[in-house]
């Protein structure tokens, strides 16, 4: 049924975000590392492209491409772990 409907939706040209390849959520809660190098190499060892990396006084942020979207990942500086993530929109 899902299939059906995903089919019928995307011929009709209507798009499901909930059916993207891409789940941010699985990178929510992720230990990457509090230093760029730590960052760096765990993303470089998944295959994971770096696009841009800004660190700020209380996170760090990381833009990557997955799946052919570009996606911006949080980082806390303090545990390495992931703290939100989601799909960059070309508007921002």
């Amino acid at each position: 049924m899902l299939k059906t409907t995903a089919a019928l939706a995307l011929a009709a040209g209507i798009a499901f975000p909930a059916l993207a390849a891409t789940d941010t959520n699985a990178w929510v809660g992720q230990m990457l590392g509090t230093t760029q190098g730590e960052i760096t190499t765990v993303l470089e060892e998944r295959g994971i492209e770096i696009v841009a990396f800004e660190i700020e006084d209380d996170e760090i942020e990381v833009s990557i491409l997955q799946d052919g979207q570009e996606l911006e990942l949080e980082i806390d500086p303090q545990s390495g772990l992931v703290t939100e993530a989601e799909i960059e929109d070309d508007d921002d």
